[in-house]
């Protein structure tokens, strides 16, 4: 075997196996080598040691015991790694099989013996995995559409009752300019150009099916996309009429305003007690059940359809019980 090949099979050795608490004598590396069929001499560990220093790896000896050589600095440190495994791990969009996948492979950025550690559950609150692995596949046919500024056809579907995905509207296929995909309560959305109708629209990634490139360029938008406030103004991305709607709420709730519309909102004094803000959002049921969470702590002041709206919508969930207690 060659020199060479000698120092690529050292530096992964130490890549695989080493940290400052777990160092890797010369003798231990010879037995490592052994072990993989390969002869080595000491003089020839100490220059394969040097060589791997002159092309930048960060390779200490320990003077204290357990004393011996370990790479000293990684492109992860190992929070960074654990930080990783835990979005991984919390997230809906990715699946447990998939889930496991990644970590297996985040593990290889650090070595063997701090990948250990890694070993553990990150437990959150209402996580619930996504079972459709096709999203991965879209996801990359929808980036390589955005660069290529090229169109794309997909079919759209929803979950029946035996929580299979089921194309919409007798398989219709849908064709649109993608846009942008945003990541929003844990779930990605791409969000379309509709040249027919000068608009924008959204649709969730996991529930995107045959996702085809067309050889069709982009269609360029009329009216350029702020995508913050796009996805700021859609509650949950649940489509409905944009309105500018105004809010009244108690001063306890500041907080949570913020939280949902950003730091740029401007807050008004309304009452005693209670602030005003102005908002561009989309009027539906997803945004009448966020307002519903604070009861009596915040209604909506105008425009008065929008009133009119969201007292129809709490008349029949009322109605609802009535109707069966």
């Amino acid at each position: 075997m060659k020199q060479n090949e000698k120092i690529l099979h050292i530096a992964r050795i130490l890549m695989e196996n080493t940290n400052e608490d777990n160092p890797m004598t010369a003798n231990m590396l010879i037995e490592k080598l052994s072990d993989l069929g390969i002869p080595i001499e000491r003089k020839s560990i100490y220059s394969a040691v040097d060589t791997l220093l002159s092309f930048g790896y960060d390779i200490q000896k320990s003077r204290m015991e357990p004393k011996g050589y370990y790479i000293s600095t990684r492109d992860f440190e190992l929070p960074e790694i654990k930080l990783l495994v835990d979005a991984v791990q919390s997230s809906k969009f990715i699946t447990s099989r998939k889930s496991i996948e990644l970590i297996n492979k985040i593990k290889k950025l650090t070595d063997k013996n701090s990948a250990k550690k890694l070993q553990r559950q990150v437990i959150v609150s209402g996580r619930v995995k996504m079972a459709n692995e096709r999203v991965y596949y879209s996801i990359d046919a929808i980036h390589e559409a955005i660069a290529d500024a090229k169109k794309i056809s997909f079919k759209y579907c929803e979950y029946d009752i035996n929580k299979e995905l089921i194309p919409r509207k007798g398989g219709k296929v849908y064709k649109y300019t993608p846009v942008i995909l945003i990541w929003d309560d844990e779930r990605y959305y791409l969000i379309n150009y509709d040249e027919k109708h000068n608009s924008y629209t959204h649709f969730r990634a996991d529930k995107m099916i045959d996702v085809v490139v067309l050889e069709e360029r982009a269609a360029v938008p009329k009216r350029k996309l702020d995508a913050a406030r796009y996805s700021k103004s859609v509650f949950s991305m649940f489509n409905g009429e944009f309105e500018d709607v105004e809010i009244a709420a108690d001063n306890r709730l500041v907080g949570a305003f913020l939280d949902k519309f950003g730091m740029d909102i401007t807050i008004r004094k309304y009452s005693p007690g209670e602030f005003s803000v102005k908002c561009q959002v989309a009027v539906s049921n997803t945004f009448f059940a966020w307002l519903f969470q604070y009861g009596n702590m915040a209604r909506i002041i105008s425009p008065q359809k929008v009133v009119e709206e969201y007292k129809n919508h709490i008349k029949d969930t009322l109605d609802i019980y009535k109707l069966h207690y």
